[in-house]
């Protein structure tokens, strides 16, 4: 195992972003920096032995400054959204930042992911630290958050959360990495094969928030057998008009570490399988095409990616039914997930290795 660490660029505010490298026995490496906790990019040996990254983002800050966006980021203090930015803890209500419309998207006008953390490396991965402060973007309590990347030699990138505040608040941290096995810059994800490990979902309403609805997954929303991302694009269900793509919570069977999903490129023969403590897992397929440059000077088309979020369920604070996003007062938060990857073995004839 190797890690280092190097200068990245400078932050609009002035402060040094730091990129760290952690390489495997195998060659694999996951490439980090210090704004937003944020997974630069994850190169590995496609089944023709080609490397790629599979991690779709940008490769200078001000790739990463120019849109105020997420790749690869930790989102917080709450990731997903909370209808009216606002809520109510403890008798007193909390008003947030309006970052989409009406709601509070990814903690608000500056979260996590906007932020410059602390990032030392460890004997096996890099630690990343922020401290938020009582008030900030409208929620209570001083949490100091603690984000560990751990690379093993099976393959498999470890994201794991510590947390602890000194007043009740919320929390619900997610990574918000944008992934296309095929390798970034490699055209779109419709032919990507995904299979989740669920029977139900949370219904949206306006503005992609929970309707309080618990609904079984059915049609175009069932990923249980597994089906390409483009299968089933061309719709009429009223769930999927709303965001006009797939972004939706699915509700992970069974508790503590387990398989959620599963996504398969046959084009590169790259397997990426998702495990987690988390109870939820919101499937974004990003059907947006990029106005602008980003990694190696890529125009990424539409459907260039997809984010598997693992998470509590949005909106969770309004609803009594959801698992709860509350953090008590000097109670550990503690959640963890794995991206594990791997490769389809063929014999490369020896001209096209």
């Amino acid at each position: 195992m190797k890690i280092t660490r190097e200068f990245f660029g400078t932050s609009k505010s002035g402060e040094e972003i730091s990129k760290f490298v952690i390489t495997n026995n195998n060659g694999v490496s996951v490439a980090l920096i210090n704004y937003g906790a944020r997974i630069l990019s994850l190169n590995l040996k496609d089944k023709m032995g080609k490397n790629i990254d599979v991690i779709v983002g940008h490769d200078s800050m001000e790739g990463f400054e120019s849109k105020s966006n997420a790749y690869g980021a930790v989102c917080g203090r709450v990731a997903n959204r909370i209808g009216g930015a606002k809520f109510t803890l403890n008798g007193k209500e909390y008003n947030l930042f309006a970052n989409e419309g009406e709601n509070t998207l990814h903690g608000g006008k500056c979260g996590f992911h906007l932020r410059v953390w602390e990032g030392v490396m460890l004997p096996d991965g890099v630690q990343f630290t922020l401290h938020s402060e009582d008030g900030d973007e409208g929620y209570p309590g001083n949490l100091d958050l603690k984000v560990f990347y751990r690379l093993n030699n099976d393959d498999e990138l470890k994201i794991s959360y510590e947390a602890i505040s000194d007043k009740d608040t919320l929390i619900n941290v997610t990574n918000h990495a944008y992934f296309n096995i095929a390798g970034e810059g490699n055209g779109n994800v419709l032919d990507q094969v995904l299979t989740l490990e669920c029977d139900e979902m949370t219904e949206i309403g306006d503005g992609l928030i929970p309707t309080g609805k618990i609904v079984p997954v059915e049609g175009v929303f069932d990923w249980r057998n597994g089906k390409t991302l483009g299968a089933d694009l061309d719709n009429d269900n009223p769930q999927f008009a709303i965001p006009g793509t797939y972004d939706h919570n699915y509700i992970i069977r069974g508790e503590g570490m387990r398989q959620m999903a599963k996504l398969y490129c046959a084009k590169s023969g790259v397997t990426m399988d998702v495990l987690s403590t988390e109870p939820g897992l919101q499937v974004y397929c990003c059907q947006n095409a990029s106005d602008a440059p980003a990694k190696r000077g890529h125009v990424y088309p539409e459907y260039a990616s997809i984010c598997l979020e693992t998470q509590h369920y949005p909106d969770s604070v309004h609803h009594d039914n959801f698992p709860s996003t509350l953090l008590k007062a000097g109670i550990a938060y503690n959640t963890e997930t794995v991206y594990a990857f791997s490769v389809e073995k063929i014999d490369i004839p020896e001209e096209k290795r």
